[in-house]
């Protein structure tokens, strides 16, 4: 069954997402987990990447 719940732009959203975490936070990933929390610049490349 297919659906068409979403339209193509919500694909590449989450395709845009995806890239993101995979270049971003995956790398950081341990060394945030054993810290007991992520670094705060993160927060900021995360605001720079939104789409307006």
């Amino acid at each position: 069954m297919e659906r068409h719940l979403f339209e193509p732009e919500h694909q590449m959203f989450r395709d845009s997402v995806r890239r993101f975490f995979q270049k971003e936070v995956e790398p950081h990933r341990d060394r945030w987990h054993a810290a007991g929390q992520v670094d705060r610049e993160i927060f900021a490349r995360v605001a720079s990447r939104a789409c307006c």
